[in-house]
């Protein structure tokens, strides 16, 4: 503010030009020092008030401000002195009564088994923000669709006519695949601590998840993240590129919050993914000068887990951030085109904003009915037309007329249903999203070479257990191991979570002889000393004697131990253990006699 408006600068490809204000109630001179731009250092010192330049000068020289820029190729140090002074044409705000207005409080909203809510307040009206178009809703409350995707966001409007602030939108997802960051790959495994995944600019967690897609269209990503800081900064947001597949789709931007561990949502990404696994990337791109941040250095986020909502075909718009409210009257256009021998009539109607043209049919009651009838006349022929839809019984006639002078022929189509038939209401099933239901019964297991499942996966809230299907990625060897949950029947949604399969104990055995023979004044070998077997992974062998070694279970004994005395030797097997097996040490003794 103080750049842009007090100081008026405004930077293009020239250079800066100057265009200063300053209120009658801010006290100068004021000074901006050491004011960097490019290879120059400015000092600008600025006086007087108004809106109107006094003078300008540059290094004491007077310039004429109005076609003044300073270069974009000077260097070195410059004074540039402004005096403001009032012009008399400045802008009187008006403050009379009559023109003050107070917003009404911004509303709040909150949502249950597919009804929004709210406390409705006397003398407002209420807007709801679809994500597509604003609605007049009333009452305290409003059924949606739940089996679909949809941002909703409420507005009070007052008698005057003003509006409040939207409410915070909720969002109803019933197609919701949720993914857990800890679930994915990263570059170092200390990057993962607390159920958040660490990435920082200095040194990235390069976060690579799998998700399974179960129906191809359009998703929307985003991310729940913590990223605490001073948020009034406006400087530390985190921006990371996101790749799916190897192709770079875009960014995800994660403000900075007051708070830690306080989850956030990050900005939504739009996909296009196909049915099946992909692979998406997240991470701060060196290469992609869009992911640094006004901070530069400080550019971290830690992250919970990312949700993809499933919002229709790839063919589907997104529902939007609210815009400005705007009505138009609706227009209605007749056009009437007469003949002697013919008559026909066609209204078209237009409504604004929405830009939608709409062909309304009436349908009633048994009790009545209401018959459209167009007619053409000729001398010759007649033929009328007459189409009638009666519910609830959903009965459609058609009688088509044709009359000649000489005769007359009359052609009857008629589709009826009984009028005692009853209407049958079919309602949708609508099924519970599990998305973000809570998970237990999983634990991690130890590797046994087979592949290894759960044996009590509960998807459960408040009481209510979900019928779900379950699949496992990677789940033989030892690491993580991808748990894909589906809900079954009446449930939908998908969680993602993991476990580990630890590394088994190592199996090796290992015998040795209690007592073996060696001289004093010969070298001795002797075979089978020690035996291993079953071992996982690399065998050693250590004495602590440097006279004693041993190679493939068989010792040597060098000579020069003292004659006619018993050593005893400790001999330490290493199995250094693979990927699926623990390394394991074995510590046995052997008693040398010398001779």
């Amino acid at each position: 503010g103080y750049y842009r408006v007090m100081f008026g600068m405004n930077y293009d490809e020239d250079g800066i030009s100057f265009n200063p204000y300053i209120p009658s109630w801010m006290q100068g001179p004021f000074e901006l020092s050491n004011f960097k731009y490019r290879n120059a250092v400015l000092k600008i010192k600025l006086s007087g008030e108004g809106d109107k330049v006094k003078s300008f000068k540059v290094d004491g020289i007077t310039k004429d401000i109005s076609t003044y820029v300073f270069p974009n190729d000077s260097s070195g140090n410059h004074t540039i002195e402004i005096v403001m002074e009032n012009s008399g044409t400045e802008y009187k705000v008006n403050k009379s009564e009559d023109n003050l207005v107070v917003c009404p409080d911004m509303p709040t909203m909150s949502y249950s088994n597919g009804k929004l809510s709210w406390a409705q307040k006397s003398g407002l009206t209420y807007k709801l923000w679809t994500g597509k178009e604003y609605i007049d809703v009333s009452g305290g409350s409003y059924s949606i669709d739940k089996t679909v995707y949809g941002c909703y966001s409420l507005m009070a409007v007052s008698s005057d006519g003003v509006c409040s602030e939207l409410s915070k939108p909720i969002v109803v997802s019933p197609d919701r695949i949720k993914v857990e960051a800890e679930s994915g790959s990263v570059s170092n495994s200390s990057y993962i601590s607390s159920g958040y995944v660490i990435d920082k600019r200095q040194r990235s967690a390069n976060l690579t998840l799998t998700v399974s897609i179960p129906k191809k269209g359009k998703y929307l990503l985003s991310g729940i993240y913590n990223n605490g800081g001073d948020a009034t900064s406006g400087v530390s947001c985190a921006i990371r590129s996101v790749y799916v597949d190897g192709f770079d789709k875009g960014s995800l931007v994660f403000p900075e919050v007051n708070s830690s561990r306080k989850n956030q949502t990050s900005t939504h990404l739009s996909l296009d993914l196909d049915e099946g696994t992909h692979t998406v990337k997240i991470f701060y791109d060196t290469a992609n000068w869009y992911d640094r941040n006004m901070s530069i250095t400080n550019n971290n986020v830690e992250y919970n887990y990312f949700n993809f909502d499933y919002v229709g075909s790839s063919a589907t718009e997104i529902p939007t951030e609210p815009t400005e409210t705007q009505t138009e009257p609706t227009e209605t256009v007749t056009e009437t085109q007469t003949d002697p021998t013919e008559t026909e009539s066609v209204t078209e109607t237009q409504t604004e904003p929405t830009e939608t043209e709409t062909v309304t049919e009436t349908q009633t009651d048994p009790t009545e009915t209401e018959t459209v009838t167009e007619t053409q006349t000729d001398p010759t022929e007649t033929e009328t037309v007459i189409e009638t839809q009666t519910e609830p019984i959903e009965t459609e006639t058609v009688t088509e007329t044709q009359t000649e002078p000489i005769g007359t022929e009359t052609v009857t189509e008629t589709q009826t249903e009984p009028t005692e038939t009853q209407p049958i209401e079919t309602q949708p099933v609508v099924k519970t999203d599990i998305s973000n239901w809570d998970v237990t019964g999983i634990k991690n297991l130890t590797y046994t070479g087979k592949a290894l499942k759960q044996k009590n996966i509960i998807v459960s809230k408040d009481g209510q257990k979900a019928d779900i299907s379950v699949k496992y990625k990677n789940n033989k060897n030892a690491g993580n191991v991808t748990v894909i949950i589906s809900g079954t029947g009446n449930y939908t949604g998908i969680i993602v979570t993991t476990f580990k399969i630890t590394k088994a104990k190592n199996p090796m055995k290992v015998t040795a002889k209690k007592a073996v023979t060696a001289y004093s004044n010969k070298n001795t070998a002797i075979a089978k000393a020690v035996t291993v077997k079953k071992a996982k992974g690399k065998v050693t062998y250590k004495t602590n004697n440097k006279k004693v070694t041993i190679k493939n279970g068989k010792i040597f004994i060098d000579k020069g131990l003292k004659k006619r005395k018993t050593i005893t030797v400790k001999i330490t097997v290493t199995a250094k253990g693979t990927g699926n097996y623990k390394s394991l040490k074995v510590v046995k003794k052997i008693q040398i006699k010398v001779k």
